[in-house]
């Protein structure tokens, strides 16, 4: 259409984006936008053309270009890397021990339950990330420390190392820290070195459930592992495998998942009567694991203790 003064109102409307178009791209001549402008342009182009796997590669080593003291990309045995975050865990108010996770556990956590599925199972990924057993464990330790002294401690089910660094800083002369997955062994392993303990804790890849004896210890501790009826039945039988071969030992387990239980079959195994005992944890802050944002909740849980002394020390 004509407007009234003649001109033709399609011809003006393009002549005035046109202007608006120059105007933005006037304001995109500065080199920084440029580049910026490119460089993501090239990480869309990738993404679309490289496979998942290196794909996801390719972004932990983007984001190790811009990560902090609380964020970083180790390699892991395989080759492959892994972007983890630091967590400092408080214990009491005059203590927190800081340790490292899986940074974003939600998708491996996925990946782990659509393999239940199927005949290829994945490794257990739940010690990739921080239990509220570990704070309730370590809490225990500390009242025990006299009896720490010295000892050589093995660490079950270990996770991300919670229990272990409190052990080496109570004064254990070796800390064994054992768990099944290899991931959760080199987050384990990265914590101790950071915190000036490797020297200390040793780490090693075992199975609960195998049929490799138990590593030869003072003292045993197990945190928050059973999750399963068959995983509560293979520590009461580790348990049972402890107390055979001295009456000296020790054993601490924490439970703050109340999934399942060895007690009753531990005590006829014994002949002696056996207890839980109860402990609350306020305000427990840790992963949500299968979603990224983390979680603060009270926790009841609870303490089993084995040849340790009747009074904390």
């Amino acid at each position: 259409s004509v407007g009234g003064d003649g001109s033709n109102e399609p011809t003006m409307r393009k002549r005035n984006q046109a202007k608006i178009f120059g105007k933005c791209m006037a304001k995109l001549q500065s080199q920084k936008q440029i580049i910026l402008f490119f460089f993501i342009t090239f990480c869309v182009v990738v993404s679309s053309y490289v496979p998942i796997s290196k794909s996801r590669r390719l972004a932990s080593n983007f984001l190790w270009l811009t990560t902090n003291d609380n964020r970083q990309v180790i390699e892991l045995d395989d080759g492959d890397t892994m972007e983890v975050i630091s967590r400092s865990v408080d214990i009491e108010k005059d203590w927190s021990i800081q340790v490292w996770e899986q940074y974003h556990p939600s998708a491996i956590m996925d990946h782990y339950w659509q393999t239940q599925f199927g005949r290829a199972k994945a490794l257990d990924p739940f010690g990739l990330v921080n239990w509220p057993g570990s704070v309730v464990a370590a809490t225990e330790l500390r009242r025990c420390r006299r009896e720490i002294i010295n000892s050589t401690v093995l660490v079950v089910g270990a996770g991300v190392g919670v229990e272990a660094q409190a052990l080496a800083q109570l004064g254990a002369k070796r800390v064994i820290a054992t768990d099944y997955n290899p991931m959760t062994i080199q987050l384990l392993e990265y914590g101790a070195k950071a915190a000036g303990l490797d020297t200390i804790i040793t780490t090693r890849q075992f199975d609960l459930a195998g049929n490799e004896p138990l590593p030869e210890c003072d003292i045993m501790v197990a945190s928050d592992v059973m999750y399963s009826d068959r995983l509560a039945g293979v520590i009461g039988q580790r348990c049972m495998e402890l107390l055979q071969l001295d009456t000296g030992k020790k054993i601490l387990v924490s439970d703050s998942q109340r999934l399942s239980d060895f007690l009753p079959i531990l005590q006829k195994q014994l002949g002696e009567s056996l207890s839980w005992e109860e402990r609350n944890l306020e305000a427990f802050s840790g992963s949500g694991v299968m979603i990224d944002e983390d979680q603060t909740y009270d926790v009841k849980a609870r303490v089993l203790k084995i040849g340790w002394e009747k009074t904390a020390v």
